[in-house]
């Protein structure tokens, strides 16, 4: 596997080292540092000579051409990927070939966090590192083509180093959720990093820290990320929300959060990158279909006579099946299906959202892409009883979302494009190169007397009496014992019909159900009545009366619930207030502290202390304590602005100065009188500058009293006048001008008027009107 790295790396020329000859003239402490320093130099080489070989080599991906074909048609110099067959491949040969895989990147992770944990490298080069090897560790644990194996498929007996490198893989999830910003980086891959990285996180070591990522800066608003919520008063939020109550699995409706967030993404459109688009689908999909089947046949009927991959359903057996949720609109989740479809068959790439981690999708890798989204629609529609009538449209509607401008793959899609029945797209499924190795198709049926399994052509039928540890175990890709994330539950159907509200505290506000738009050409006809909409799932419980309601009580109960929801949403209000200008409280101290500074910066800084010894000096009576506060807060808020205005005006007619020589050589007659006024303005500038900035700069006796102190100012402001009157209005920079603002405007702002109290009213005189 590794002969293509090593053929990357250069050969290694020894050189000889003059630290023994130098450690006879320099003392121990200098030659131990120099050791070190030398010793480091060479470890930070050797690292980042490594991730240049691993990254820049395709040796740890498989080949579509061969696990599809087995054949490739490049050469092994231009294709340099592993050849594995996914036809006839025995589980023993998976899991031998894709542990082999994610063992290598396991242990280039393990020597990246090491170098990482025990040097200083700049945080540009950490970041680097981190977010090539997640890539590269999310593509090979969600592949494009998972027949050759996926997350469920690693094996920790395969894998030794597993163990102790979840903490490790599971540090850099944490650090990268806390550290991704929608407004820094390249806008087109905060999206795709946010998901691989959670659902990394999700799957390999699960952690409490994506409780806390609502409050972090990756759900910071960016206009394209925006969407409404509803309510009387409409706000926006971030669609990262979302996808983080949906890994959180709390709440009884992030599968149509989830929806919501998708729909946004394909029809804004938003860049992302395709195998995470795909992922997230088949994420929700596989939900989707387990929280329809435990509505509609209980929890012990969930997964009898269920039709799914392999893989899809031993993960849904690894994890506790989310609350009952409302709300879903499966009109919507289908119309995402076909967006996603026409996108990855119309690709362009200068103009789709769609890219790649590495490089650009091509032909055969859209193709698969297109192939698992049309497996997920029919084993959708197959899995929660949508009609035969309803079943047609959706075939249509595939066919028309594969037609049109762009290329697919003829021998991959063409069965897709060409069905002229549900039975022939589902022919195209269970036939096509994805029902293989550990996605293989498998017709699931609880064992029962009365009950015999029908057999299905290209499916595996598996028979269970028990959930755990039966199914479990006949679905199970690796050893029975064999747990990837040890925080993951079993699946335990609830007993519930209905969510409880115990978890809404987890979950910002529920988002607007998204409005069908009667433009939209992937519309399938009458699909939007027949499929089913929000109605027709699961209401939220209400308690039943218990004596019969009159009139007026009903008419009473309302007027008290809505000032109660009037009032609730008051106080949510007030507390959202108060939350974000804490929060912005927190960041501005946080920025101040552990952001560096600018040159600006660092000088009004430097000028803020220098001007505290000036304070001390301030003349004012010791019982005049408002006077001395406002003297002090003038002399070391305002002043430093003051200071690096004048100095910035002192820079502009130096400027001004040099470009009047320059253009001295070169004018004419006519405006040499011109230049030479100019010239002797900018003499005189610089001679009152030079004097005034003597005058107030730390240390000087004119700023131990008010009086003397804003006469200067005045000076200062009277100078940018005449600068602005030689020069003209728009000279000075703005930038400058900003401490301007800052300084001197404030410092000669008139001071407020006092409020003077009202007269009292004159007593009425009644004497004279015998009262």
């Amino acid at each position: 596997m590794f002969e293509n790295a090593q053929k990357l790396l250069s050969d290694v020329v020894p050189s000889p080292s003059a630290l023994g000859l130098l450690s006879l003239a320099v003392t121990e402490p200098d030659t131990r540092r120099l050791a070190f320093n030398i010793m480091h130099d060479t470890t930070r080489s050797e690292v980042r000579k490594m991730h240049i070989a691993a990254n820049s080599g395709f040796y740890l991906y498989p080949c579509l051409d061969f696990a599809i074909f087995g054949k490739c048609n490049r050469s092994q110099l231009e294709c340099g990927r592993q050849e594995v067959n996914s036809y006839n491949l025995s589980d023993e040969h998976r899991q031998e070939f894709f542990n082999q895989r994610t063992r290598a990147l396991i242990i280039q992770i393990q020597i990246v966090h090491g170098y990482q944990a025990h040097s200083y490298q700049n945080e540009s080069e950490r970041r680097d590192f981190r977010r090539v090897w997640a890539r590269r560790l999310y593509e090979n644990l969600m592949p494009h083509f998972p027949p050759l194996g996926s997350v469920v498929c690693v094996d920790p007996k395969r894998i030794p180093e597993l163990s102790e490198s979840t903490g490790a893989i599971s540090a850099w999830c944490e650090d990268a959720l806390h550290e991704l910003d929608p407004g820094f980086g390249p806008p087109n891959r905060f999206l795709s990093d946010v998901l691989a990285n959670l659902d990394i996180s999700f799957r390999i070591h699960r952690q409490s820290y994506i409780f806390k990522l609502h409050s972090r800066r990756l759900v910071r608003p960016r206009d394209d990320l925006m969407v409404p919520t509803i309510g009387p008063l409409p706000v926006k939020y971030s669609i990262v929300h979302d996808f983080i109550n949906f890994y959180i699995r709390r709440s009884p409706d992030v599968i149509s959060r989830a929806v919501h967030a998708v729909y946004h993404i394909v029809f804004k459109p938003l860049a992302i990158e395709a195998n995470v688009l795909v992922n997230i689908l088949e994420f929700i999909g596989r939900e989707l279909i387990v929280n329809w089947r435990l509505y509609q046949k209980g929890s012990d009927g969930v997964f009898h006579e269920l039709l799914l991959p392999r893989s899809w359903a031993f993960d849904l057996l690894r994890h506790a099946p989310l609350p009952m949720q409302r709300g879903i609109s499966l009109h919507d989740y289908i119309n995402v299906l076909y967006k996603t479809l026409e996108l990855l068959r119309g690709y362009e790439p200068d103009a789709s959202p769609l890219y790649g981690f590495n490089g650009r999708p091509g032909l055969l890798m859209r193709s698969v892409l297109i192939m698992r989204v049309c497996r997920l629609i029919v084993l959708v529609a197959n899995n929660t009883s949508i009609t035969p009538f309803v079943k047609e449209e959706i075939r249509r509607a595939i066919a028309r979302a594969l037609t049109g401008s762009g290329d697919i793959h003829t021998i991959l899609c063409t069965k897709f494009l060409r069905a002229d029945s549900w039975h022939d797209l589902w022919n195209a499924v269970r036939y096509s190169a994805l029902n293989r190795g550990a996605d293989e198709l498998v017709y699931l049926s609880r064992r029962r007397d009365d009950y015999k399994p029908p057999t299905i052509a290209s499916v595996k039928s598996v028979v269970y009496s028990n959930l755990n540890p039966e199914l479990e175990r006949l679905l199970s890709l690796v050893e029975p014992d064999v747990i990837l994330n040890p925080r993951a539950k079993p699946f335990v159907p609830q007993t519930q019909n209905h969510p409880s509200t115990e978890t809404e505290e987890d979950t910002i506000e529920p988002t607007q159900a998204i409005a069908d738009d009667p433009d939209d050409q992937l519309n399938a006809g009458g699909f939007s009545d027949l499929v089913t909409s929000d109605d027709d799932l699961p209401p939220a419980a209400q308690a039943e009366p218990v004596h019969p309601l009159t009139a007026s009580d009903v008419v009473f109960g309302k007027k008290i619930l809505f000032c109660y929801r009037r009032y609730t949403l008051r106080q949510r209000l007030k507390m959202r207030k108060a939350i974000r200008t804490i929060w912005a409280y927190y960041l501005r101290h946080k920025l101040r502290h552990k952001s560096p500074m600018t040159a600006t910066e660092e000088q009004i800084c430097k000028l803020h202390n220098e001007y505290k010894n000036d304070a001390e000096s301030i003349d004012c009576p010791l019982l005049y304590v408002k006077a001395f506060r406002s003297h002090e807060r003038t002399l070391l808020g305002f002043m430093p602005h003051v200071l690096v205005y004048l100095r910035g005006l002192e820079r502009f007619n130096q400027r001004q100065k040099e470009a009047n020589k320059k253009r001295l050589q070169k004018v004419e007659h006519e405006e040499l009188d011109r230049v030479r006024i100019r010239m002797d303005a900018c003499a005189a500038l610089a001679k009152k500058i030079r004097a005034l900035a003597r005058q107030i700069a730390p240390g000087s006796s004119v700023l131990h009293k008010m009086d003397t102190l804003r006469e200067g100012v005045k000076r200062v402001d009277a100078l940018r006048t005449e600068i602005m009157n030689t020069f003209g209005e728009d000279a000075i920079p703005k930038p400058l001008e900003e401490h301007y603002i800052l300084g001197i405007s404030v410092i000669l702002a008139p001071p407020p008027a006092e409020a003077v109290p009202k007269p009292l009213k004159p007593e009425l005189n009644v004497s004279d009107l015998g009262i």
